[in-house]
């Protein structure tokens, strides 16, 4: 027997082992494939959950912020008295229109009274005519005769006809002339039927604020006042405008006017 056939034997199973070797190692990569993907696998479900959970967890904190400031929001309109003013003003909406007719509100002041209803407009314009014999009269309009309001003839005075609370609008308009030095009273009083005793409510002062020394003397600058006052009288009292310079006023009826309304 030849040495090469006495080592064939040992060199078989040195191969065989070679092979158990090779095999094992094969093993043990795959092994490792499988577990390189688990963990891949898990990684990403995880990262996904927790990426779900911060959207929630975000979500519930816009929710909750947008709840304290609601809850802040109404707390405070509460506090100024926001929605106890809600149903006045609900209130006021209905109320444009009176009981007679469902009419507008403007409509039923100004249109025409007949007996047994409320007054409430009186109007009325200057008598031009007047002021050149240095008197103030009122000539009364349709809307204010028909509504019981009534121009005395002896002075600058109107009658109201029912009790309560009025609010009168004079209008005196001067015209003042580039040398006039004077200053002039505008007043509203109301005088007592049953007394005649005056009361006054509201008075004015008005002089020329400005003489333009490019302008002639004898050339009219045209100045406005305008009282506005609430009085309280009885039907039949008088309520009046006067001013201390009757010269003065610009005979015109149409910057010339008394306007009383009862509330």
């Amino acid at each position: 027997m030849s040495r090469i056939d006495e080592m064939r034997p040992v060199l078989e199973s040195h191969n065989s082992v070679n092979d158990a070797w090779s095999c094992h190692n094969v093993s043990t990569k795959e092994h490792l494939v499988v577990n390189d993907g688990w963990n891949h696998t898990f990684h990403g479900r995880y990262n996904s959950r927790r990426s779900l959970l911060r959207r929630i967890l975000k979500l519930t904190g816009y929710i909750t912020l947008n709840v304290v400031m609601t809850i802040f929001v109404i707390y405070g309109l509460n506090r100024i008295g926001f929605f106890g003013m809600m149903p006045d003003f609900c209130k006021s909406s209905v109320n444009e229109t009176n009981q007679t007719g469902n009419l507008p509100m403007f409509q039923a002041l100004t249109e025409s009274f007949h007996g047994g209803d409320t007054a409430r407009v009186g109007r009325f314009v200057l008598n031009a005519t007047a002021v050149y014999d240095e008197k103030i009269r009122w000539l009364a309009s349709s809307v204010s005769s028909s509504a019981g309001f009534h121009a005395s003839q002896n002075d600058s005075c109107v009658s109201v006809p029912d009790n309560g609370l009025y609010h009168v609008i004079s209008q005196l308009t001067f015209a003042f002339k580039n040398d006039t030095l004077r200053t002039v009273g505008h007043s509203v009083i109301f005088k007592q039927r049953s007394t005649m005793a005056e009361f006054m409510i509201q008075k004015k002062l008005i002089s020329l604020p400005y003489r333009d020394p490019t302008m002639n003397v004898k050339q009219r600058m045209f100045i406005p006042s305008n009282l506005l006052v609430f009085v309280e009288v009885y039907a039949g009292d008088w309520v009046c405008a006067q001013t201390s310079a009757v010269d003065l006023v610009y005979a015109s009826n149409i910057d010339n006017v008394l306007n009383i309304y009862k509330l």
